[in-house]
Parts: C-alpha cells; structure tokens; sequence
C-alpha cells in the first residue's frame, strides 16, 4: 500500500457495497430513544469489551466500568488507584482475545504512565504500572489479532510496542522523528501494521517487521492530525485534524471534506464502507455522520450532549455509544438522528468572484405531471385554445437575467493600480483618479480628485491655527444695500469699487455694527462697534425730497434708492473647513455600495489625518482581504495586511509557515530536524557543493539559470575570475560580487 498527499480529490477506487445495509430512513419498530447514564466525573474516552456487556471509561478520577445489561439497564462500579486521583486518564482501552479481561489506560501525567488493570478476579486489581515514557502517553492501541501486543503513543515523538506477557522494558520503539504523536491505530486486516498522527499534521505508516524507518509519511493536514481509522477493507486510511478536514487515503488522496469545527474523533460505520462518524474538538456538542459520496453535508447528526463529546463507539451498524465532559454516557440509535437533508432548503444559489452565478432547484410535482387533454384520457396533443386556458400552467419562470454591479476586471486593475501608501497625497490621488477613470468609475474618479483637493495641500499652505487674519477695507454689501451701477463713457463702473465722495445733499445714516456670528460658508466679518457708514443717494433718483435716516435698525417697509456702499473697515477671519464629516460621509456611502476597495483605499491614504473607529473599518479590510485571496492577488493582500493598523489584522502575516525543501532524488519533503543535507527515505544526500565536492550544511547559493550551486564562499572565490559555471555546463553564471 502506497499513500500521498495530492489535490486530486475524485474517487480512484469503487467502495464494495455492503452485504446487509440499513438505510437511514428506514425507522425501527421497536422504542429506540436515547439511553443516558450519568456518571460523577468529566468522561475523557471509552472503550467496550469484547462481547459489548460492559463500558470502560477514562475519567479525571481514574477507571469507570458499567455494565449494560441486555434491557439496556446500567450499574457502575469504580475502579481507582491511588496515583490517578490527581490526574485521571487521557484514553483507556479493552483487551481482546487473550487479554480481553484486561484494560489499559494512558495517563495524563509522566508519573502515571500506562496502567493494566486486571478485571478477571474476583477482586479486579491493578497488575501492572508502565512509566517508561519520558513525556504524557496520548493514545494506546491493542493489537486486534494478538492482544497481548500493546501500541503507545506519546508526546516524545516516539511510540513503544509491549508485551503485557513480559513485565520488562517496551520490546519495540519507533521513532516517528516529528512531533507529538496524537493517535496510533492498528490495520485490522493485517495486524503487522499500524498508522500514527502527528502534530506536524503528517501521517505515517508502519509496518512492526521493520522497526527503524516508516513504510510511508504524507503531508495530510494544516496543523495538527489529530486522529487516523482504518477503513474495513484494510487499504484506506481516514484522518482528521485541526484544519478542519476529513481525509480519506490510499495510494493517494480519494476523498476530502470540510468540517464545521476542528475534528477530534473518527470512526468507520460497520457495515456501511461509505459511512464515517466524526466529533469536533470544541465548540460543538454534535456527533456527525458523513457519506463519502456526499462530502458536503453530513448525512445526519446526533444532539444528545451538553458538552463536545470526547469519544464514541460503533456497537453495532446502528447503535452508536459517546461520552462527553457533561458526565453523560448515551446510548443512541441511527434511526432517530437528525436527517440533514430535511432540514436544508432544497434550494441553493452561490457567487463566484466573476460574478457568476449557480443555483440549484428540485423539481416540482406539477413539472412531472402528464400534459392531460380537456377532460380526457388520449395522449393526442390537442390544438391550443384561444383562451390560453389550457396553456396558462405551461409557463414557469425559473431565472432571469441579473446584471451584477461588480465588475471583477475592474476590480482587479485597480487593485494592481491604486497607490496605497505615499507622502504625497496629492499624487496619490491623482493617481488613484486616472485608474478610477480608466475603467470609467467617474464618480469614484471625482471622489479621489475631491479628496486631494481637500487633504493634499502641502503644510506650508495650510491656514496656520485655523484662522487668517487680514485689515483690509473691503465692501459690505446686504439685500437692502446694494451696489449702483453707472454707464459712462461706455464703461460699466460698479459702486463700491470706485466710491465717489459724498454731496453736501446726502443723506447721512449712522449705523451702529456689532460682531457677526460666524458664518456657515466660513467667512466672517469681525468688525469694530461704533463705527459710522455713509450711505449717500442722489436725490433726483428718489421720488420724494425726504431724508432717510436709519438709525440701528432697518425697517422693511422703507425703500429708499439703492446708494452707494461705502467703505468699512473690518478684520477679516477666514476659518479653515472641518473637511472630516464630508470623508465620513464618502466612506458610509462606498460601504453602503458594499465598495469596500474604495473604503479600505481610503482608508490607508489618508492614514491618521481622518479618524476611523476599529470597529467600523474592521470589516472592510476582511472583506477586501477576502476578496483578494479568492482571486488570488496574494501579493496585493499581503500588502494591504501589512499597511493596516489593527492588530488582528496584522497578525494574519505573522503566522508561521513552513516550507519544505524536496529531495533532488525522490522528491519527497524534507521534515527531519538533524538536518537538511539528507533524505531520510531514500538515504541519500543532497547536491553537493559544485567546487569543494562535500555536502552543503549550512547556506546554500544557486544559479537559477542552470540549477547547479554551493557553499556560498566557494562560489564567490570561483566567480571572482571566471564566469562560467564551474560544473562545466556551459552556463555563464557570472554574478557580479563586490568586496564589503
């Protein structure tokens, strides 16, 4: 058997079909409600005898049995010695065959170790505590055909095979030469080998005739792999880690599905090849059943527990056991679980980033129906009625034409094109303003103009303090007192540009002015009180020889002739504009056009000049990191994620990735933490240094044109004469090295 990780994920093998299959809507007749025992302790793992008369638990306190009765009554009987009051148990598990009156359990300290309890007395008794492990055991596996054979797993990376026949120290030791090993299980069809799963998230097959080195190792999960299951047929490995993943293995991977929550526990369905029950590692209280065949929702679900399960069991085709942290055993029946498929909407629609759309919907019954003739039983097809009565139920619309508003090449010119980050916002304005305008985004192209009309004035221009102030005389003008124009000479003269000095017939009005209030439009005129205007008129333009006198007030009803404006002298204020609720304003109109290129673009040019919440611009940078990931701009996301201030967001580049160098003769990956130089698999080294000839352990420099290189000074004292590659391939190499 051969296994390794590809992204080929359509089946390369026919599952066998089972000899007795129990469908899971075929209901049973008999009361099949769910069965509940609740124990005094947190349940870690469980595990059955061989007949399935009892249940072994491993709690906080130690070893919990029930026996389960064939009216599915329970009695407990505790098991506790006196090193687990502590410290409890991480997994336990039943003997078989020679041992079958026999439990082990793995505990959750160094100290603990490994217990043997022996059940066949009348007195059951601890008969054996192995502490050889130098770190916390994980997971034990007996071997199914020889059940004196016991499998550990521990944290050390190592995993010891025992023989409960001989008290003395672990007859094999495999070393996995990775990280924690978190679960060992043992092929049923052939008891020689045995899968481990690593933190690392790789997975390795053994075979127990030879101890020293894995059959095979893939690169299975991101993060840890957290479980493995043979698949009855003894050829397919299943596995489940953190990442979320279900995978199912052979000579490469068959089958893959996603999961709401990291996966803990997985175990086959008997009977059913198809069929795997799975629980997450937290945050959900449901166990799953999956169909391979249908990897993209669970087929049905049990919701008994309080808490995330931690363990369950297959007692037959149908009954399934778990415990969980919630003190609870159940005993459930497949025939009762909650059926996905009745539960969904039949219907479903989904986006692609270019705007595409599919949608998917069942038929109705009406579309199956037989085109039945008015009152009769012929098939013939009869002529159409004027009335269109006959025709009315012909016409379903099932889609239309919808127009998206996104255009995704727009997008993508954009992102290419907009100017981020720069000291000159003027000109990264201008910028951003042409690419908005050469996919015809007028409105977001006036948008990037107004803002670097708004923000991109150099400090030196700036109002200093917000305010200018500037003696001048300047005209005043109101409704009531208005500029005269004259037509002499050809020429359009305007009063109060050119005052002519007043007659002794004037009339002399004396208006006592006080400080205006500020002024939306943001000029205002601070003058000084008790000043004296003059407002002189002709009086041949007036009707009556009367004077006007206006004395600190206006009154409307008064007309007189418009006079000249004389002049005043003020003090100018000249207030700077608040220009932050116009930029708010722009940024809740893009985000309600769920444009949240243009908001996290703005948002990065103008940086600290406008004033943000985290709770508001959150959003729009997942969204639009999102967006670039699903099309790939990962560059584009990189930049954006290192340009943004909030620290989640941040932190998605500071996240730790592992790349890993192929061998040059096997191409497989290089994991082993002695060194990179050689190939654990093939056990061979890797390309020697081009001059010196030995093997390259530390830096290694390469010529990308021809592939051949070395140790970094043996290339720079070769290419400090000559150009050619010193391999003799003809390649002109030829860097340029300079002394420093």
């Amino acid at each position: 058997m051969a296994f390794w990780a590809g992204s080929n994920v359509e089946p390369a093998y026919s599952w066998p079909e089972p000899a007795a299959k129990t469908e899971l809507n075929d209901a049973p007749e008999e009361n099949v409600s769910p069965t509940r025992m609740k124990l005094n302790s947190a349940l870690n793992a469980l595990t059955a005898s061989p007949d399935y008369s009892r249940v072994a638990f491993a709690a906080r306190e130690g070893l919990r049995i029930l026996n389960v009765n064939e009216d599915d009554s329970m009695e407990e009987i505790v098991f506790r010695v006196r090193p687990l009051h502590k410290f409890g148990l991480n997994d336990v598990k039943w003997g078989n065959a020679a041992t079958r009156q026999k439990v082990a359990g793995a505990g959750n300290t160094v100290n603990t170790g490994i217990v043997i309890w022996d059940l066949g007395g009348s007195k059951p008794k601890v008969e054996r505590i192995i502490t050889e492990h130098t770190q916390v055991v994980n997971r034990i596996c007996f071997n199914p055909t020889n059940g004196h054979y016991l499998l550990s797993a521990s944290h050390s990376s190592t995993m010891k095979l025992w023989d409960l026949r001989v008290h003395d120290q672990a007859c094999m030791t495999f070393e996995g030469r990775s990280d924690a090993v978190r679960d060992v299980q043992f092929n049923k069809l052939n008891f020689n080998q045995f899968a481990a799963a690593f933190d690392t998230g790789i997975i390795q097959k053994w075979d127990m005739r030879r101890p020293n080195m894995f059959e095979r190792r893939i690169n299975a999960h991101i993060g840890a792999a957290l479980a493995v299951d043979w698949h009855p047929d003894g050829n397919h490995i299943a596995s489940c880690g953190r990442d979320k993943k279900i995978k199912i293995w052979s000579d490469k991977l068959v089958h893959s599905f996603s999961t709401i929550q990291g996966v803990s526990r997985i175990q086959w369905r008997p009977d059913h090849p198809d069929e795997i029950a799975s629980c997450a590692m937290s945050s959900d209280c449901r166990i799953f059943i999956w169909d391979v065949r249908k990897p993209y929702v669970a087929s049905c679900f049990f919701e008994e527990h309080e808490e995330t399960p931690t363990g369950f069991l297959w007692k037959d085709a149908d009954i399934l056991w778990s415990c969980s942290k919630d003190k609870l055993f159940i005993q459930q029946n497949i025939s009762v679980a909650y059926r996905t498929s009745k539960l969904m909407n039949k219907s479903a629609v989904g986006w692609n980033v270019y705007g595409g759309m599919a949608f998917a919907l069942v038929k109705t019954a009406t579309e199956n129906k037989p085109n039945m003739a008015h009152g009769g039983l012929s098939r013939r097809v009869s002529k159409p009625h004027l009335s269109g009565f006959g025709e009315r139920d012909k016409f379903h619309q099932k889609a239309g034409m919808f127009n998206s508003a996104f255009d995704h090449k727009a997008f993508r010119y954009l992102t290419d094109n907009y100017e981020l980050e720069a000291d000159n916002i003027a000109a990264a304005c201008e910028k951003n303003a042409k690419a908005a305008l050469d996919v015809q985004k007028y409105r977001t192209s006036q948008t990037w103009k107004m803002v670097g009309l708004l923000f991109g004035r150099t400090t030196s221009t700036r109002i200093e303090e917000n305010e200018i102030r500037d003696n001048t005389e300047i005209p005043r003008s109101s409704d009531y007192f208005t500029a005269k124009e004259t037509h002499e000479e050809g020429k359009d003269e305007v009063i109060g540009e050119q005052i002519q000095p007043p007659s002794p017939d004037a009339t002399t009005a004396q208006i006592d002015t006080k400080e205006d209030e500020n002024l939306n439009g943001g000029v205002a005129f601070d003058t000084e009180t008790d000043k004296t205007i003059d407002l002189s008129h002709d009086d041949s333009a007036s009707d009556s020889d009367d004077d006007y006198q206006i004395e600190k007030e206006i009154i409307p009803d008064v007309n007189p002739p418009p006079p000249p404006v004389s002049k005043v002298k003020m003090t100018a204020v000249i207030r700077a504009w608040d220009h932050e609720p116009v930029i708010q304003s722009v940024l809740d109109y893009y985000a309600e056009q769920a444009d949240v290129q243009m908001c996290v673009a703005l948002v990065l040019v103008l940086g600290d000049r406008i004033n943000v919440s985290r709770e508001r611009k959150e959003p729009w940078f997942c969204a639009y990191i999102e967006l670039l990931q699903r099309f790939q701009l990962w560059t584009a996301a990189a930049t954006v994620i290192s340009l943004c201030d909030i620290p989640s967001i941040r932190q998605m580049n500071q996240e730790s990735t592992t790349i890993y160098t192929n061998c040059n003769s096997c191409g497989k990956a290089l994991t082993s933490k002695n060194g990179f130089w050689s190939c654990q698999r093939c056990r061979k080294l890797l390309s020697s240094c081009s001059i010196c000839h030995t093997t390259v352990k530390g830096l290694y420099a390469w010529c990308q044109g021809c592939s051949h290189g070395g140790h970094l000074q043996c290339l720079k004292g070769w290419f400090k004469d000559r150009p050619e590659c010193p391999t003799g391939c003809g390649h002109r190499c030829g860097p340029k090295v300079t002394r420093t």
